[in-house]
């Protein structure tokens, strides 16, 4: 789970064992299920509440690949060249593969087997006796997201994805898990890199998963709870876009034509676009554009954001948050960040691209009421890939 990712990092070393080593964590769950029926979860973090999610497409990765195959089990996928598999792996990990970026970043990539499970465990299950029963046990444990989503080529094998963070021999990690099942099995592939780091390897991680292969995965796009909604699929992969440019901000980006564009003339909203959805639900797209602190981050930025205006909002809950690379060519790095939020009593989702450009920062979100999750997590994704900042 942890790979002996202490093995890459020199300076951390632990005072009873020489590296850090999947056993630490794993040990847990050599408990089998049953066993742990006896237990009770203790200090369970709560975290995020489980939505549907979408791993963003990673087009632009200068590194190169190597491939590794399981003829046992079926499953194969991608790794950085120049990772190296590491034999010190606890009774779950089939394979684990360590190493570290041009920039010095460290990573590991677990593929585990969960052999002690009943034949009709499902990965789902799995995931819940971690929640329950291993994760709770680490030290500054903090679940970060929560998600159902699509791996593979093409996005058919359905999975629940995970990330969490916790502190290890006084150093914090972040971790992002990813169950899935096969006829064979039960599976995870865990990607694990110091906390500080993890970001910038967010992208390479995305990449494993889009390229996960099996030969005999439940690879069907009825999804993890029966069939998907055909609607859902139709009514955001149906709407046309129209591209967007305008000379008061250098920021141009695509939306559904049939929405109105207003250009207010308020520096700090420059852009309001509203439409309907297929539902006929009413939804609005905003460019908010403000000053960037000189000594602020991405992560500054969407803190300061969130503290000022989402939270204001009723009932306000941050879904998810993650930073990444969007836009034409994936070459807009920024924070994506899910919200939801209550407004004169309606059940209100939001999605917002945070991100800078020379003196100012950019946040370009889209939100309704009662608009189904799927449908408007397609059509922001379709969006975000058409931005572009203009020099």
């Amino acid at each position: 789970m942890i790979a002996t990712i202490s093995k890459s990092i020199s300076r951390l070393r632990l005072k009873k064992n020489r590296r850090i080593t999947a056993a630490t964590l794993m040990i847990f769950c050599i408990t089998s299920p049953q066993q742990a029926e006896a237990e009770q979860p203790k200090h369970q973090q709560p975290g995020a509440v489980q939505t549907t999610g979408h791993i963003p497409t990673t087009s632009n990765l200068q590194m190169t690949f190597n491939t590794y195959k399981d003829n046992q089990t079926g499953i194969s996928f991608v790794y950085p060249k120049g990772w190296k598999e590491n034999q010190d792996r606890d009774k779950n990990c089939l394979i684990k593969f360590c190493g570290a970026t041009a920039d010095g970043a460290n990573g590991e990539i677990a593929l585990n087997k969960y052999d002690d499970a009943p034949d009709n465990t499902r990965c789902e299950q799995v995931k819940k006796f971690m929640d329950d029963f291993v994760y709770p046990k680490l030290q500054n444990f903090k679940r970060l997201q929560d998600q159902r989503v699509a791996i593979g080529p093409n996005r058919k094998i359905p999975a629940f994805l995970e990330d969490v963070s916790f502190t290890m021999a006084g150093m914090n990690f972040q971790q992002r898990a990813v169950f899935f099942d096969t006829k064979s099995g039960r599976y995870s592939l865990m990607m694990t890199s110091p906390a500080a780091t993890f970001n910038s390897l967010t992208p390479i991680y995305n990449h494993v998963l889009l390229n996960l292969r099996t030969l005999d995965a439940r690879e069907t796009a009825a999804g993890l709870n029966g069939k998907r909604s055909n609607k859902i699929e139709s009514a955001a992969n149906s709407v046309k876009l129209s591209p967007f440019q305008s000379s008061i901000t250098p920021v141009t980006f695509s939306y559904p034509d049939d929405w109105s564009v207003q250009e207010t003339g308020n520096k700090n909203e420059p852009i309001i676009i509203k439409g309907k959805n297929a539902d006929g639900i009413g939804a609005q797209i905003n460019l908010y554009r403000g000053d960037m602190h000189p000594w602020f981050t991405l992560e500054n930025m969407a803190d300061s954001l969130e503290k000022e205006f989402f939270e204001a909002q009723k009932s306000f809950r941050r879904v998810s948050r993650q930073q990444q690379n969007f836009g034409n060519l994936s070459k807009v790095n920024g924070i994506i960040q899910e919200n939801s939020f209550e407004n004169n009593g309606a059940h209100v989702k939001q999605m917002v691209a945070m991100f800078s450009h020379n003196d100012k920062c950019y946040a370009l979100c889209i939100y309704a009421p009662n608009w189904k999750e799927n449908d408007m997590r397609l059509l922001f994704n379709k969006m975000l890939a058409t931005v572009q900042v203009q020099e």
